[in-house]
């Protein structure tokens, strides 16, 4: 199937990961490559469960764009639900808005409400601040990475971590941020900052990607205006660009 143009060049019909888009020009051609997809599966010994998918077209406009339901089905007429402009799908652990995509506004809030269940858990002291340092924070860098909000918004993470971290431990709100971020064998708390973590990960993966030699994967980034981005976020994190050499730990 010839898929949807990036960049004028080339085309893709499907992005398969853990989960699977299916890219088409027209509602005939969705149709028919969701029908081929499932008959791949089907031979497979798997199927696709209409209630777990999402679909919609998008129609451009002269100064916007609107979206419609494509009305695609199954082969067994089991309908693949429609997902309106102010919906929201879930994609590899993060939120995607077809309007705006991907979401990050209520990460904060969603982390403080987290953090605040963790405060309540039964739980000691620093059972709660290994959880929150082993499983919270990892989870919320996964998403932040996924995200790549503004950099306030991350520092504004790290804020709602750093207060919690102080009250679970009964410490003054004054308490130096260096005790929680230094590392243990240097007598802090070895809390990770998300700041220089999703940061600097995100600026390794770019790289990554910007090296790539998939030319379909350097379409898509000329598409999206990748290597501009990092070069705003390397400004914020006041690191020189391009950067030449990243070093795997």
């Amino acid at each position: 199937m010839k898929g949807y143009v990036i960049y004028e060049s080339h085309r893709l019909s499907a992005l398969a990961f853990a989960d699977l888009i299916l890219l088409a020009t027209s509602k005939t051609k969705a149709q028919n490559l969701l029908h081929y997809t499932e008959v791949y599966l089907n031979s497979l010994g798997m199927r696709i469960a209409a209630e777990k998918c999402a679909s919609f077209v998008i129609s451009p406009m002269k100064d916007t764009w609107y979206m419609t339901n494509p009305d695609l089905r199954l082969l067994n007429g089991d309908e693949i639900p429609y997902s309106a402009a102010d919906s929201s799908l879930r994609y590899l652990g993060g939120h995607i808005s077809p309007w705006s995509g991907l979401q990050y506004k209520d990460i904060v809030d969603e982390l403080a409400s987290i953090l605040e269940r963790c405060r309540g858990a039964l739980l000691k002291p620093h059972q709660k601040l290994s959880l929150t340092a082993s499983h919270i924070i990892p989870h919320f860098l996964h998403k932040a990475v996924l995200a790549t909000p503004p950099i306030f918004t991350i520092r504004a993470m790290d804020q709602v971590i750093r207060n919690h971290i102080k009250v679970v431990l009964h410490l003054p709100m004054s308490t130096p941020n260096g005790l929680l971020y230094c590392s243990k064998r240097d007598g802090g708390l070895g809390i990770p900052k998300l700041e220089a973590l999703v940061t600097s990960t995100m600026l390794k993966e770019g790289i990554t990607l910007l090296n790539s030699l998939d030319p379909a994967i350097h379409a898509l980034l000329k598409e999206t205006k990748l290597e501009q981005r990092l070069l705003s976020l390397a400004k914020a994190m006041r690191l020189s660009w391009p950067i030449l050499h990243t070093t795997e730990h």
